[in-house]
């Protein structure tokens, strides 16, 4: 990859109605410098292109401030509404919340044709529809979450994301993080707090090119990891690090 080369968030987003209106599911995957994560939520009484305007908004969410974002839809109303500056009769709060995130990124709407055969558009559905089911998880990995309660309209808060985690690193999200864990290059990433996303966020264009931000496996903290160490340089990391052969 030539230097200075950007390589960019990719996400595939999606949402379901069971009957429109009706019970809903919103799905994202998103592809980012540190790994795929998979994310879903559901309500009780909605719309299909609420659901489709919420699955972008809480996959925009977790990507980095100021970063390069193509997202994909096979929803022409989420994609032309943006492109072509539809009239938005309907769903402005919703709106609303997707343009401040996407006026803090570069974002690019790209429409992908539905059950056309592209496999991560075909993931999405198929979370989607499942959280619009209310059912589990289709490859029965554990997730927790909940979802918005009746009468209320899909929130992008932590309650009402479900999280698709591998089973090496099944765990309930903790109040007050982002809900996104990712399985990365280094393993399970835990999930972020506002405040480390933020000052990350202020780190990366001072980065090297062999240096990213990573959490150390044995304290938890985050670090400056070079050639992707995944222990960072306090001596108790660096003996539990010696003692598993991993640097």
């Amino acid at each position: 990859m030539p230097a200075g080369k950007e390589i960019p968030w990719v996400i595939y987003a999606d949402g379901s109605c069971i009957v429109n209106p009706g019970p809903g599911g919103w799905a994202a995957i998103i592809d980012g410098p540190q790994g795929r994560c998979e994310l879903w939520g559901s309500h009780p009484s909605t719309t299909n292109n609420r659901m489709e305007i919420t699955a972008a908004i809480e996959a925009l969410k977790r990507t980095a401030p100021g970063a390069r974002v193509l997202l994909r839809s096979d929803s022409q109303y989420l994609v032309k509404t943006i492109n072509l500056a539809w009239k938005r009769r309907q769903n402005r709060e919703l709106w609303a919340q997707l343009d401040a995130e996407l006026a803090g990124r570069r974002v690019t709407l790209e429409w992908v044709r539905g059950h056309a055969g592209d496999p991560l558009n075909s993931r999405a559905d198929e979370l989607a529809r499942a959280a619009a089911a209310g059912s589990a998880h289709p490859d029965n990995t554990a997730a927790r979450g909940a979802s918005t309660p009746p009468g209320q309209p899909p929130s992008t808060g932590a309650s009402a994301a479900q999280l698709a985690l591998s089973p090496a690193c099944a765990r309930q999200e903790r109040p007050g993080q982002t809900e996104c864990q990712c399985q990365g290059p280094a393993g399970p990433q835990i999930a972020r707090t506002p405040e480390e996303t933020r000052r990350i966020a202020r780190l990366q264009p001072m980065l090297g090119a062999q240096e990213t931000v990573a959490r150390c496996l044995s304290c938890k903290e985050l670090f400056v990891a070079v050639n992707a160490a995944t222990y960072c340089q306090r001596l108790s990391c660096q003996i539990q690090a010696r003692r598993t052969g991993r640097g």
